[in-house]
């Protein structure tokens, strides 16, 4: 299709090709161009500043084809199950509220129904403003669904926030690509499973927990969330976890807060909750306890959390990490 990325052609076409946040920003998307021409979407990529212009490197997420063309790149990983394949989207935005001054969530309304899995995200698009955003479905119910239910958090300097946030956008149309991701909750899970979630990273894991409750997976198995949050003043889906909290006693929830400044005030509301303090990785090593019945991990947030706390689980808790799925969102 004219104008198309790259990544996004071949996904749609089948291909099992190497992706994370297909945005832009995380660049294991990298591809090596062999022969034709390229035209890139957008130059100052945060995922190009590591490509190698000797070895023609390009991000297939941001790289449009201006011929035939040959490219080398490695494989996408497997799947646990077979994924649902992306298509091209088209739709509306509806419902948008705040939960805070940095955090809102809005509904993506298609024009045609979708499948997604428990996990899973797409790209969106507004006109008048380069690139795509990712952002991942907070649930996963009645499918094939024409709304998407999304969360999204005010970024310093970031153009579709800011957009986003500065009037009431109900009604506004926005292209988008998808569903996307690997880090996904599958049915047929046998066991116990942790999620270590930094900020908005929480979208993809709600619609993960929620499904498995739904499917009836925490009537035998245990579940540990750890939320990672700066402090207070950013906090939110609490009343929703605590909710889930009550109704499931194998569900588990630890708060984690860099800034424990004025936590007292939550402890009583939130009284299913641990407080701890420290970054996502630390708090996570010391609310996690021993992991032999746990079957999955899903780590979802920024880079370096979703970086650190890999590693953490890996190193410190001895867990397999083909047994960790996760998503880096930044």
């Amino acid at each position: 299709m004219p104008g198309e990325r790259l990544l996004y052609c071949g996904l749609r076409h089948g291909l099992k090709l190497p992706y994370e946040c297909a945005s832009g920003t995380c660049s294991t998307c990298r591809a090596q161009l062999i022969s034709g021409d390229v035209e890139s979407c957008w130059s100052d990529a945060p995922g190009g500043k590591t490509l190698r212009p000797a070895r023609n490197e390009l991000l297939m997420c941001q790289s449009m084809a201006k011929s035939d063309l040959t490219i080398k790149v490695r494989p996408g990983p497997p799947s646990v199950m077979p994924l649902p394949v992306p298509r091209i989207l088209r739709g509306e935005i509806s419902n948008f509220q705040l939960l805070n001054d940095q955090v809102a969530v809005f509904d993506y309304d298609l024009d045609s129904p979708i499948d997604y899995l428990p996990g899973q995200f797409v790209t969106v698009s507004v006109d008048g403003i380069d690139g795509y955003r990712a952002y991942s479905m907070t649930d996963h119910k009645d499918l094939p669904t024409a709304r998407l239910p999304f969360l999204v958090k005010k970024m310093p300097n970031g153009k579709f926030t800011e957009w986003l946030f500065s009037e009431c956008r109900n009604g506004t149309q926005l292209q988008g690509f998808g569903p996307l991701g690997r880090a996904i909750f599958s049915s047929d899970l046998d066991g116990d499973y942790v999620a270590l979630v930094g900020g908005t990273g929480i979208a993809g894991i709600m619609a993960i927990i929620r499904n498995s409750i739904r499917c009836g997976h925490l009537d035998n198995h245990n579940a540990t969330l750890v939320f990672g949050l700066n402090g207070i003043e950013d906090a939110f889906f609490l009343s929703d976890l605590h909710r889930l909290c009550d109704e499931n006693d194998n569900f588990q929830v630890a708060i984690a807060f860099t800034d424990m400044s004025g936590y007292e005030s939550l402890q009583s509301r939130f009284s299913h909750f641990r407080f701890v303090q420290g970054f996502l990785h630390d708090a996570s090593q010391h609310v996690l306890d021993d992991l032999s019945n746990v079957s999955v991990a899903f780590v979802a947030g920024p880079p370096v959390a979703v970086d650190a706390s890999r590693m953490m689980l890996f190193r410190k808790k001895k867990f397999s990490i083909r047994k960790i799925r996760y998503d880096r969102f930044g």
